[in-house]
């Protein structure tokens, strides 16, 4: 398991970008994984820890009722082992998605998550895979008393391979209870993201639900 603080800090270092090919060839898969590559919601301007991640959206269809947001910039970094990734973090239809209403943390904290797990792996100079588990200082919000995540893997969105010969892994994050993070400990992570699997029957991805119960 990892541990994140809760803001980022900044490094005087090059900074790790996709060329324009590379993320063309990502919003592709996207596209044929998940659904249309729509808008770029969050764009990068800080590039913290030295590397270039935006957020894009795949928006809500009659087919997939949820919003996907999906990092694009993450798998430019090579972790210990060659590993790369990208995340992605599922919201509900009817979850705020303008500036402003992401000015209150009870509507930003998700994008908070994904963007301080996308940088993890840089400040903490480790890596991530599924099933791996991080905490944080407290929880995200003061609507919800979830603290950490885990990471998913997803049968129709696991991984692709760039034309450059990048294998970029694409890890869904699953906010976690404390309760939950130390029945990783007790049980191991996998026993959990079992228990996660349950709560979500029928559903094929695991959106953001900040008063969901517990798994276990």
């Amino acid at each position: 398991m990892g541990t994140v603080s809760r803001n980022c800090r900044k490094m005087n270092s090059p900074v790790l970008c996709y060329t324009p090919e590379e993320i063309i060839e990502f919003q592709n898969h996207i596209s044929n994984s998940v659904g249309p590559c729509g808008d770029i919601v969050q764009y990068d301007k800080k590039n913290l820890f030295g590397i270039h991640i935006d957020i894009v959206a795949v928006w809500p269809r009659p087919e997939d009722p949820y919003i996907h947001l999906i990092t694009i910039g993450a798998g430019a970094y090579s972790m210990p082992g060659g590993k790369r990734a990208e995340y992605m973090i599922t919201l509900p239809k009817e979850w705020p998605m303008d500036v402003k209403s992401w000015r209150d943390e009870r509507n930003f904290w998700p994008i908070r998550l994904l963007q301080n797990a996308s940088r993890f792996p840089i400040g903490a100079s480790t890596k991530l895979n599924w099933f791996h588990v991080l905490t944080f200082e407290g929880p995200f919000s003061v609507d919800t008393l979830q603290c950490g995540c885990i990471f998913m893997p997803l049968p129709f969105f696991k991984k692709v391979q760039l034309s450059s010969g990048k294998v970029v892994k694409i890890l869904q994050i699953v906010p976690l209870y404390q309760r939950e993070i130390d029945q990783c400990y007790n049980l191991g992570n996998k026993q959990v993201a079992s228990a996660i699997k349950a709560i979500f029957a029928g559903v094929y991805c695991f959106p953001v639900s900040p008063q969901r119960a517990l798994c276990l």
